[in-house]
Parts: C-alpha cells; sequence; structure tokens
C-alpha cells in the first residue's frame, strides 16, 4: 500500500467517525437552544415565523421579541411540530376528522 493510498484510508476512517459524532453534537446543541419551543428569558411558548429554502425553521419569541432560534434537525422540534398541528385542527374543529393522522 503506497503513501497516498494510506492518506485516503485515514482520510475516510476519520470522515465515517467524525460525522456521526458531528451530527449528533449539532443536534444536542440545537435541542438546548430550542428549549422544547419554551423562551427562556419570559417562558412564553416559540411560534414559528419562518422556514428557510432548505428546511430550515425559525422560531421567535411573541412574549418578550428578544429570542429567536432556527431549528434543522427534524428531531428537535418534531413533538413540538406536532402539538401545534393538533391544535390547529382542533381550533377549526377538524380534530375529530384528521386528529387519528397526527399521532
Amino acid at each position: 500500500m503506497n503513501t497516498g493510498n494510506l492518506i485516503a484510508l485515514i482520510f475516510v476512517i476519520i470522515l465515517l467517525i467524525g460525522s456521526p459524532i458531528f451530527a449528533l453534537h449539532a443536534i444536542k446543541s440545537e435541542k438546548k437552544e430550542f428549549n422544547n419551543g419554551i423562551c427562556p428569558r419570559c417562558k412564553s411558548r416559540l411560534v414559528h415565523a419562518d422556514t428557510d429554502s432548505q428546511g430550515g425553521r425559525l422560531y421567535t419569541c411573541p412574549g418578550c421579541n428578544k429570542y429567536s432560534t432556527w431549528v434543522s434537525y427534524g428531531c428537535v422540534d418534531k413533538e413540538y411540530r406536532k402539538e401545534e398541528l393538533r391544535k390547529y385542527y382542533e381550533e377549526d374543529g377538524l380534530g375529530d376528522r384528521y386528529g387519528n393522522k397526527l399521532n
């Protein structure tokens, strides 16, 4: 095995080990910032304000208007989004008809 192949192999191994570690760290960081959808300053519920072209979601605080956070991983706000959909359908009187699809 020549030096070029050895370097390529080491690079691939580092990528295979490093990528999941980086992703787990990024998810943990986003979960901390999202704080289960509660503003850390005033304890109000965050509201979905925008979605970028790659699917990232911006949440802002309507209570203090001083806190916002971006979420890009679906596992960070999945339950929060389900709860918001449930509320939306219940407010419109559609909860009985569509509620089972949200579970």
